[in-house]
């Protein structure tokens, strides 16, 4: 199987992380920003995470390739849900997250071959933000030291003992959030959350 992500994703990441805990044999694909032509070839639309089964069938959305590979391992998922005051507050923090992490991004993800690639991403990012890439520089200490003293509202959503062995869904949503901002950014991560993300981060296969 192949499954397609760009490396920045949090979408990507999470049946990424799936296949790396039940060690399932998935290449994993990272399709460039400005490649408009392969996503369009397997599903008819430019879209990430995209899955390519065995028979050459594909799947989108990245909680069902989620379920879709754990049901080919040792269902690791403990359950399918994700909590509903945990999605209040990561949309509280997107913007915040997406202003810290997209400029690194563009430095440290494979997705990232050219101008090309690194200008439309950029665009997008800074139209989201109304901000553009320097000014946000400018903000980075004082947005990182606020968003280190949010993330802690994460703390009570981590309920699993082992969450290399059996995780929540809204754990593995949570993940990929601490893991950007721990690569990209290097926060300081409280040590429930620096304990999960340690747990997980070596499970993750490129």
């Amino acid at each position: 199987m192949k499954l397609y992500v760009y490396d920045h994703c949090p979408f990507s990441m999470r049946p990424r992380l799936i296949a790396g805990l039940n060690t399932l044999p998935v290449e994993i694909c990272v399709i460039r920003i400005s490649d408009d032509t392969t996503a369009h070839s397997l599903v008819g639309k430019k879209v990430v995470p995209i899955l390519e089964k065995d028979d050459g069938s594909c799947m989108t959305e990245s909680l069902d390739i989620a379920l879709y590979l754990d049901a080919l391992g040792s269902h690791k998922l403990s359950d399918t849900s994700i909590n509903s005051d945990f999605e209040i507050l990561r949309d509280d923090f997107l913007k915040d997250y997406v202003a810290l992490t997209s400029p690194c991004f563009i430095h440290s993800c494979r997705e990232f071959q050219s101008d090309s690639d690194i200008n439309r991403y950029q665009q997008r990012e800074e139209d989201f933000l109304e901000a553009s890439f320097d000014d946000l520089k400018n903000h980075v200490e004082a947005r990182k030291s606020h968003i280190e003293n949010f993330i802690r509202s994460f703390i009570p959503f981590i309920t699993s003992s082992d969450p290399s062995d059996s995780l929540t869904a809204t754990e593995l949503v949570l993940f990929p959030y601490l893991h950007h901002l721990k690569t990209q950014v290097n926060v300081t991560l409280a040590q429930p959350l620096l304990k999960f993300w340690q747990n997980l981060s070596p499970k993750i296969p490129v």
